[in-house]
């Protein structure tokens, strides 16, 4: 593998590195110090070819392809994957950390949809999306009239302040203490 024909990593929370090359195709290794495959190769699905982006998580891996059709492996349900309802993505969010909790996609006509805890509830639809975000049981959504959104568990939060992003400006302040590093959102007026 030469540096030059790489496009982007992306490391697995069970430590398998994947590696995207520019010309579109995939391979993985297994990097966790104690596992007896350590070095070895990880194997790469036939169907995960011409692939823009990818994203691995703890036990599958995502990959939007270059014609925006949102693929992948492992231990995820790719059953909406494969009924095209993933098609024509141009952004896609997910929680790296604790496995299957959650992602979501934005198409190029500003819908989108969510899966927080997949199995768990049902998707959350969006409609005039610009930009998305996941994490563990909960997403975030910025819609085009520049209103933030927040959803924990598929149900939108509505017990915070109301942020639009052409009106208030978000200030964030690091803070440590003797158990935690957090960061304090200030909204300001615009």
């Amino acid at each position: 593998l030469e540096a030059s024909s790489v496009k982007e990593i992306s490391v697995s929370g069970e430590n398998q590195l994947y590696i995207l090359k520019k010309d579109g195709t995939v391979s993985g290794f297994d990097f966790h110090p104690n596992s007896p495959n350590y070095g070895a190769s990880v194997e790469i699905p036939d169907h995960i070819t011409n692939v823009r982006e990818i994203y691995a998580g703890y036990g599958y891996c995502f990959v939007i392809k270059n014609d925006g059709i949102v693929d992948g492996w492992g231990n995820v349900d790719m059953r909406r994957a494969q009924e095209g309802f993933f098609d024509d993505v141009v952004s896609f969010a997910m929680d790296k950390t604790y496995g299957n909790r959650g992602f979501s996609v934005l198409r190029r006509d500003g819908t989108g949809e969510s899966y927080m805890s997949v199995g768990e509830h049902e998707p959350v639809l969006y409609t005039d999306i610009l930009a998305i975000s996941g994490g563990v049981y909960s997403q975030t959504v910025i819609k085009k009239d520049g209103s933030v959104l927040l959803y924990k568990d598929g149900v939108q939060v509505t017990d915070i302040p109301q942020i639009n992003l052409f009106k208030h400006q978000m200030v964030g302040e690091s803070v440590n203490t003797e158990n935690e590093t957090y960061v304090k959102i200030h909204i300001n007026d615009i």
